[in-house]
């Protein structure tokens, strides 16, 4: 399977994601969901990026996310608004050095 993302929806997620490196003292864990949708036999397009609106969007740890059901709701409805097929979860490991392995949860 390939996933496919325009520059600017890149940036957006990049730029949520930075906030877990850019902020050293907190070290919160970043997320944002986007919305997919299948342009070929194996190739899919992230078309929307949702962006968390408040602090109730996500629940922060320097251990761990969990991204509130509201907010997938919300991309959910706008997913299917947009005839998505599907969601996809971005998060940081903040406290990573050199790599990082998906864990259960993210599994």
């Amino acid at each position: 399977m390939k996933i496919r993302i325009k520059e600017d929806d890149w940036n957006t997620i990049r730029n949520i994601l930075d906030r877990s490196f850019n902020l050293p003292k907190s070290r919160l864990e970043w997320g944002v969901i986007g919305s997919i949708k299948k342009i070929g036999s194996s190739v899919y397009l992230i078309t929307d990026v949702i962006k968390p609106e408040n602090k109730n969007d996500l629940t922060q740890t320097k251990g761990g996310l969990c991204f509130a059901s509201h907010y997938i709701r919300r991309a959910q409805l706008l997913s299917r608004k947009n005839h998505g097929c599907g969601l996809i979860f971005f998060h940081t490991h903040p406290f990573s050095i050199n790599k990082t392995d998906f864990s259960c949860y993210d599994n």
